[in-house]
């Protein structure tokens, strides 16, 4: 595929992405990033063809990769040229991007993240975008200047209620009293699917994990324990958010491990 200038992702934003990992030629949690490829196509009302099967995309991926090797990948899906705001067809495009990494596993970090708050773009919870993995990223990128600018490791950022929905490209968890806490999808953060590997190991092994929709700083500042979560860094525990410093949860050890094995 050329991108050229009528390509719709470039002039609108107009398209979705999945980022994630391909640990010893296997993509990690394929089956998750494939199910919410297909949800954003049909939230932005594309014409999905018929071929564009889990299959399917899995076997470009690996014509590219080979299936023996540790990768980052990006699969872009923007819809096809043409038009102004109103496009002149609603099939899809694809790209694939694929940047060799040396593991073969996800590591685990014991250093801690130290974290900040940004609130001058806030996600939106209620529109039809909320959740999908857009190509229009204009508040992430400004939440990431911010992070930049400050010296931070991440952000915490807020939704236009000034609930806490998510960080710059992760979902964040709450450890309190031995359960969990995340923002709900209703906050407006993106549905990741490291968050919801999360859940269902969490849930598994017998741990609660609430789903918290008005998640504000004072849960954070009384939590026993932080850490955030995506599918190319997997579990990263969070030392510090402003001036208050949390523990290192020993749960994180027993989800990375089952992570790593999911």
């Amino acid at each position: 595929m050329k991108i050229g200038i009528e390509n719709r992702a470039f002039r609108y934003g107009d398209g979705i992405f999945e980022s994630m990992r391909m640990c010893a030629g296997r993509i990690s949690l394929w089956s998750m990033h494939y199910d919410r490829l297909r949800i954003g196509m049909k939230a932005l009302r594309m014409d999905i063809p018929a071929h564009y099967s889990e299959e399917y995309f899995k076997s470009e991926i690996e014509k590219l990769t080979g299936t023996s090797s540790n990768f980052r990948v990006r699969l872009s899906v923007n819809r096809s040229d043409g038009g102004l705001y109103t496009p002149l067809s609603d099939l899809p495009d694809f790209l694939i991007e694929a940047k060799n990494t040396e593991e073969n596993h996800f590591l685990m970090q014991k250093e801690g993240l130290t974290l900040g708050w940004y609130d001058e773009a806030p996600i939106l919870s209620k529109t039809r975008l909320a959740g999908i993995k857009s190509a229009n990223a204009l508040p992430y990128i400004l939440a990431a200047k911010h992070r930049k600018t400050y010296h931070l490791d991440d952000c915490l950022i807020f939704n236009e209620k000034g609930n806490i929905a998510e960080a710059v490209s992760s979902n964040v968890f709450i450890v309190k009293a031995g359960k969990l806490i995340t923002p709900h999808l209703r906050a407006g953060c993106v549905a990741g699917v490291m968050r919801k590997a999360v859940i269902q190991i969490a849930k598994d092994l017998g741990i609660t994990v609430k789903e918290q929709v008005a998640l504000q700083p004072k849960h954070v500042f009384s939590a026993d324990g932080l850490f955030l979560t995506n599918a190319v860094q997997g579990i990263r525990w969070v030392k510090k958010v402003e001036y208050t410093e949390f523990a290192y949860p020993e749960m994180i050890e027993i989800l990375h491990e089952k992570i790593n094995k999911f």
